[in-house]
């Protein structure tokens, strides 16, 4: 049961993970302006947009509405 919920949570995860690169390249958004924007790293941007990071739930909610903001730019 736990492998199946560790399962989940990856498959979400890297959902996410490539879903904040491509949403950040479809607005042409950077890391850099990103960061500013939302509070968050640049390099932990980087770390999640590779896959390396797991980003928590409040840093997934600062990334996208960093992503929102720069939209009403």
């Amino acid at each position: 049961m736990l492998k199946i919920e560790a399962f989940k949570l990856t498959k979400i995860l890297n959902y996410f993970n490539m879903n904040l690169k491509k949403e950040m390249q479809s607005v042409g958004i950077t890391a850099y302006r990103l960061s500013k924007i939302s509070g968050v790293s640049q390099s932990t941007i980087s770390k999640i947009n590779r896959g390396l990071q797991v980003p928590k739930v409040t840093t997934m909610q600062k990334l996208k509405n960093g992503i929102n903001q720069f939209k009403k730019q």
